[in-house]
């Protein structure tokens, strides 16, 4: 079986987050705790639980076994417990629930071992590994190679939308949905984007592990699931690893381990052969970075060409120094791929040939794309003449090429553009600053002002607010207008009525005092003058 990868960052998170009752559960299966042992835990962890393991097979004992930190510092060099090496592998042993931490601080910790993982340890340990009777036929590898590198050949048609789209039936599609890879219209999301340029392994990690979120709340699915999927680790291309004992069409594939299968197969890590279930090497890739690569590098060709998968040597993506792309594959999606970040030059039957620039880049990164992405993709997909090279010192990606790439992509982090609006205020407009005021109050409370300036003699008020929150600020100056209108008019219509009460009041006082003088008319003819008084004297 090919070399397995040390690590397995998204398998080690998802199991990180468990609860210990599931852990329990998954240690009473012997090859969950081997691969535990051998691939999760550092080498001063395995140390520990190897002499612990055989501890309880001297004891006898079905209890599990307490510890004290004090006797781990023991079996431990001084180095190790200074630079921090003995912390790490107790914190791991914690993190997978090996070792449940008790009361106690420093080296008077007390541990208590988990007695089902101890057993199945001790056990692999002592017991002779078989031995395989025979390998899978030449002929039989190349079929599960091609089936596998088909199946996932049809998903990625489906999931970029190329115009021969995959067929992909609805479990899988309901983990892109899950996934956010595509939108409600079909096509790629951000997300989307970044998951088809990423490398075969994380790829098949992210689905698997989606799936099993899904089904979390059926503990018996999910723990089943993950059982046999662990176990997958430990199995050879071509092994049969489930054979399917319902009869006829009575399978009940919903809510049960066959529904995880199907799931499997549907993605191409297993085949599905009448009831056998046959891993295929996308099954090994789960946990093999070298099959994931090669897996990576054969590309099938057109589903209506006939086309059939070509071998390792044949295809595959070189870069060059003068940023010139040449993808040796007939798969019409790997060109929709390409075309995200390359500028198409040459398509021919069996060859692309792609070209760099600036433009296209940057049209990637406004995407979601991101330059680790481009490169990851261009580096496992990589034809083996690039692979050889990188063997003897140069890159697969040369180093001009990667350079100018983070170049553009530090560019785009500088200058950032988003559409925007804005309002202007003339010099002369009355209640000018009281809109500038309520203007920047609002695109600031909205977290959309970009600019904002006062008027002076030469300028004009001006804000400018991110068009996403353009349209409140617009309704709260519109406000502000009509308000300042009705109050205008409200004053206009005070200051009307105040002149009428002003006009009536005169012209009630003008009309009183002239009927005042009508009522009084004699006492000017007997006024006393002089002849009247000579008259009486």
């Amino acid at each position: 079986m090919a070399a397995v990868s040390n690590t397995l960052p998204l398998l080690t998170d998802y199991l990180g987050k468990l609860h210990p009752t599931d852990f329990d559960a998954l240690y009473r299966e012997q090859g969950c705790v081997v691969f535990v042992f051998q691939r999760l835990l550092p080498p001063l962890a395995q140390q520990y639980m190897i002499r612990v393991a055989f501890q309880q097979v001297q004891a006898g004992s079905q209890e599990p076994l307490h510890f004290q930190s004090k006797l781990f510092s023991i079996w431990t060099a001084p180095r190790a417990v200074e630079d921090g090496t003995f912390n790490e592998a107790l914190k791991a042993l914690a993190k997978y629930y090996i070792l449940l931490q008790g009361e106690g601080k420093g080296l008077e910790v007390k541990w208590t071992a988990n007695r089902h993982f101890l057993e199945n340890l001790s056990s692999y340990l002592i017991t002779e590994a078989p031995q395989r009777v025979s390998s899978p036929e030449e002929a039989t590898l190349s079929a599960l190679h091609n089936h596998a590198v088909k199946q996932w050949d049809s998903f990625l048609r489906w999931l970029t939308g190329s115009k021969d789209g995959g067929v992909v039936v609805p479990l899988a599609k309901d983990v892109v949905v899950q996934l956010s890879l595509q939108s409600h219209q079909g096509h790629l999301t951000s997300e989307g984007f970044r998951y088809v340029l990423n490398d075969r392994q994380t790829q098949l990690w992210k689905l698997v592990l989606c799936f099993l979120f899904s089904v979390k709340e059926n503990r018996e699915l999910h723990r089943g699931s993950l059982v046999f999927c662990i176990n997958l680790a430990h199995k050879a291309v071509g092994d049969v690893v489930y054979r399917d004992t319902t009869s006829g069409r009575q399978t009940q594939r919903k809510g049960g381990l066959l529904e995880f299968v199907h799931f499997l197969a549907e993605i191409g890590v297993v085949k599905q052969e009448a009831k056998d279930f046959v891993m295929t090497p996308a099954g090994a890739a789960l946990f093999s970075t070298d099959v994931a690569a090669k897996l990576a590098r054969s590309m099938a060709g057109d589903s209506g060409s006939g086309a059939s998968v070509s071998s390792e040597a044949e295809q595959g993506i070189v870069v060059e120094s003068n940023f010139k792309v040449y993808a040796y594959t007939s798969g019409s999606h790997y060109v929709s791929l390409l075309k995200q970040f390359c500028r198409i030059i040459t398509q021919l039957p069996n060859m692309v040939v792609g070209h760099l620039v600036a433009d296209t880049v940057l049209q990637a990164l406004a995407q979601g794309i991101s330059i680790d992405n481009i490169i990851k993709f261009l580096e496992t997909a990589a034809h083996p003449r690039a692979v050889k090279r990188a063997r003897d010192g140069s890159p697969i990606v040369p180093a001009n090429v990667k350079n100018q790439l983070e170049v553009w992509e530090s560019s785009k982090q500088r200058a950032k553009t988003r559409e925007a609006v804005l309002f202007e205020w003339s010099l002369d407009e009355q209640d000018a600053d009281t809109e500038f005021a309520a203007a920047v109050a609002a695109a600031s409370s909205l977290n959309g002002l970009i600019f904002k300036g006062k008027g002076s003699r030469e300028k004009p008020w001006r804000v400018a607010v991110d068009a996403n929150g353009a349209d409140v600020v617009r309704d709260i100056i519109r406000r502000k207008r009509r308000e300042a209108a009705e109050r205008v008019a409200a004053e206009a219509a005070e200051a009307e009525a105040v002149a009428q009460a002003e006009a009536a009041a005169a012209a009630e006082a003008e009309a009183a005092g002239a009927a005042s003088a009508m009522q009084n008319p004699a006492d000017e003819s007997v006024a006393p003058g002089p002849l009247a008084h000579e008259a009486s004297c």
